[in-house]
């Protein structure tokens, strides 16, 4: 069964398109976006998540919870963009049954 996302933008009220969020969060964390790829996988990490139903705050728990155990650079900068996700965006997910 397919899952789907898409993320709201809180100040417009609207979608943007996910190479446009790529591009803000590589702005927000000083670094150049690269052409082909999501900033640290946030897409797949994060975006999957989004997908099946989990709050972008248990996502952020989670990332927290696997800090708490070993720290991780990967793991901290995915906290970090979940963080930023959750500030400037509403997600919403739903999933195809046919």
């Amino acid at each position: 069964m397919p899952y789907y996302f898409q993320l709201i933008n809180r100040e417009s009220g609207i979608l943007d398109s996910f190479s446009d969020i790529d591009n803000r969060i590589c702005v927000e964390f000083g670094v150049i976006p690269h052409k082909t790829k999501f900033y640290y996988n946030w897409y797949d990490y994060i975006g999957s998540a989004i997908a099946t139903g989990k709050p972008l705050l248990t996502a952020i728990k989670e990332f927290e919870e696997e800090l708490a155990i070993e720290y991780d650079d990967s793991i901290h900068t995915l906290m970090k963009v979940a963080r930023w996700l959750a500030l400037y965006y509403l997600p919403i997910s739903w999933y195809d049954a046919n």
